[in-house]
Formats: structure tokens, C-alpha cells, sequence
């Protein structure tokens, strides 16, 4: 079965304040059922990594606004490169 089999997209416009939004729903084929134990595991693991994610987007912005890269790389997206 391929990706595309798998995993299927579609697209809807919401109008909120005049505004439109572009909504794009995934809908994937459950595979494997996870027992209870491994729903929780999945769960605290994705908040670990959420977390993290959110840790290095804070980090990223303080480097960025205060030029700490200066030292070794005129700018910052040769820094981030470099890293």
C-alpha cells in the first residue's frame, strides 16, 4: 500500500471574521492498534517532544534577536547551517 493510499488530504476554506482560512484535514488509516499502556506512553513522549521543540524555537529567537552568532558568522542562517 503507498504513502498516498495511507494518508489522504483535503482542503476547506472557513470563513471567520471575512477572513478566509485554508483548513487542511489529514485523515490516516489507523494501522496497528496501541494497547492502553502504549497510548499513554505515545502521549508523554509527544509532550516531551512538544516541549523540546518549543524549548529550541526559544532558544533560536534569543540567539537571533541578540546576534550571538556575531562571533563566527556574519548571519544567522550561516550559523544555524553550521549547527
Amino acid at each position: 500500500m503507498s504513502h498516498q493510499q495511507l494518508v489522504s488530504t483535503e482542503s476547506t476554506a472557513l470563513v471567520e471574521s471575512n477572513i478566509f482560512t485554508l483548513v487542511e484535514v489529514a485523515q490516516a488509516e489507523i494501522l496497528e492498534q496501541l494497547t492502553y499502556d502504549e497510548q499513554c506512553d505515545r502521549r508523554q513522549l509527544e509532550l516531551v517532544a512538544e516541549q523540546a521543540f518549543y524549548q529550541v524555537g526559544k532558544a533560536l529567537a534569543q540567539l537571533r534577536g541578540r546576534r550571538l552568532y556575531r562571533s563566527t558568522h556574519k548571519i544567522f542562517a550561516a550559523y544555524c547551517e553550521a549547527r
